[in-house]
């Protein structure tokens, strides 16, 4: 259930911003090049038949969110405007182009920047290869959020990595420490030994760490974090600079010093007539206005500090050692040191049940992709258009009804797009077939991908593959974990290409 109401939301103005990240996703390889003059959007590509952008689009809409910002590279504009213009999607949503030519204006925090002006409220970040469970709503973690927004500035969305990603060492799976709903660090560094501070353990006590979570690259900032970005350049990746650096200010009373006036700015009182206007206030000014009683710390004065000199103390437990060439710090004798230091909180949201996933390179696609398949089975349909009588298709599989199936064939475990004929006596297991795929007489086609408008002869074989959009594979041809090219004399063995988090 939402602390806000339907009718509350309504009248307010919104509480939240949705930005999606859409890079250039060159970890998916194939996948993603342009069929001739047409690119191919990373945000289009289909998981269970459904283009991914949608299942974020469609998160967001079930928990009240109204408007959307999509970034992506300038050449995916025109593809991802027709998608939403014919899908009409209930929330406002607006696509922005970034640089793609430069690295720098590509990373994720370098986006931010470049739209905070586009930005007037605290701000949801996920990215469109993100798929949620069925049974995982995004109002859990808003909830999280409006339970103590006097002091977060920020909630992150962790799952339990499944077996396959676990295994996977060219995608390994950060360090992530955290008590109970707050976040205390993430470390990506899987070379050496994580180093975590005294001060973490000293202020929190016990904390657990595990590494078997993956972050699900879905955020919520406070809206004051675009300012302070600006102030640490060396910040570049959301989920490996920024979010670990906010982590930090939760027991490092110095950087809370330097950052807090800038995250927790003093706001206008609530009052009985602004309190609409303000979209989301805490339970404390909830159960203000609940009561005629009043909270006789409101108009409580701030007592002045002892001003008794006293020599030079050691660091305390969340304090860190300065520099001793630095600039000293004010002494307790001066009005402008502050005799209180808000609390800033990172919160967190864990999902265990599994079912979710991010698609950002070819084995966490083929992954979602049978993932989803397994999770929504329907009844098996003996009478479809286009399908032979003859012909099988598995209860676990996705099929479009545009599409056609001759005598004998099977279709198993496998999704196949729209405008796709498949002839007699083909095999197709495992495998997800994009829309416009002809697929000759008695293929077999195992554990592959392949992208729209391929054309497969008769007889072929193909095991471990995946194709470029456009790809033609001869009759009788044979291939087994290799990138089918649009001449397959060209083909080249498959590998992974490495990419820095911002692209994706």
């Amino acid at each position: 259930m939402d602390i806000l109401s339907q009718q509350q939301r309504s009248r307010a103005k919104p509480e939240f911003q949705a930005i999606i990240l859409s890079g250039l996703g060159t970890r998916l390889g194939p996948l993603i090049e342009s069929h001739g003059d047409d690119p191919t959007p990373k945000a289009l590509l289909p998981i269970n038949n459904k283009p991914m952008v949608s299942y974020c689009l469609s998160w967001l809409e079930e928990a009240d969110i109204r408007e959307a910002l999509i970034v992506c590279p300038p050449k995916h504009v025109s593809g991802l405007t027709d998608h939403i213009q014919a899908t009409s999607p209930i929330l406002n949503v607006e696509i922005h182009a970034y640089d793609s030519e430069s690295e720098e204006s590509t990373s994720t925090v370098a986006i931010l920047k470049k739209i905070s002006s586009r930005i007037q409220t605290d701000f949801i970040v996920l990215s469109c290869d993100f798929v949620p469970a069925p049974d995982l709503k995004l109002s859990r973690l808003l909830n999280l959020w409006r339970a103590d927004i006097s002091e977060i500035i920020m909630a992150s969305l962790f799952h339990e990595a499944s077996d396959e990603a676990q295994k996977r060492k060219d995608e390994p799976l950060p360090t992530t420490t955290f008590r109970g709903p707050l976040l205390l660090g993430v470390s990506y560094n899987a070379k050496s030994d994580v180093r975590i501070p005294m001060h973490l353990f000293t202020k929190f006590g016990q904390c657990r760490m595990s590494s078997r979570l993956a972050d699900s690259h879905v955020y919520i900032f406070r809206r004051s974090v675009l300012d302070l970005l600006p102030m640490v350049p060396e910040l570049k990746s959301i989920k490996k600079d920024l979010v670990p650096f906010l982590c930090s200010l939760q027991y490092s009373r110095t950087k809370r010093k330097r950052y807090a006036d800038i995250l927790i700015s003093p706001e206008k009182p609530t009052t009985a007539n602004n309190v609409q206007d303000k979209g989301s206030i805490n339970l404390l000014t909830a159960f203000q206005y609940s009561t005629t009683q009043e909270l006789e710390f409101q108009n409580a004065k701030p007592q002045p500090r002892s001003r008794t000199p006293t020599t030079p103390a050691k660091p305390g437990w969340d304090e860190e050692e300065e520099d001793s060439n630095a600039e000293s710090a004010p002494s307790d004798l001066e009005e402008e040191d502050p005799s209180f230091i808000p609390a800033l909180k990172c919160g967190l949201l864990l999902h265990r049940d599994g079912n979710c996933g991010r698609a950002f390179s070819l084995a966490s696609y083929k992954e979602l992709n049978q993932m989803l398949l397994k999770a929504t089975v329907s009844e098996p349909k003996r009478v479809r258009d286009g399908v032979d009588a003859k012909a099988q298709i598995s209860a676990n599989s996705s099929w479009s009804a545009s599409s056609k199936l001759g005598e004998g064939s099977v279709v198993a475990s496998s999704a196949v797009g729209q405008h796709c004929t498949i002839g007699a006596n083909c095999r197709i297991i495992n495998s997800v077939v994009m829309e416009h795929v002809e697929i000759g007489y008695g293929v077999k086609v195992e554990n592959c991908i392949l992208s729209r408008h391929t054309k497969i002869g008769e007889k072929a074989e193909l095991k471990d593959c995946e194709s470029v959009p456009g790809a033609e594979i001869s009759g009788g041809a044979s291939y087994k974990g290799v990138r089918l090219s649009s001449k397959m004399s060209m083909a080249v063995a498959s590998s992974d290409e490495d990419e820095d988090d911002e692209e994706e």
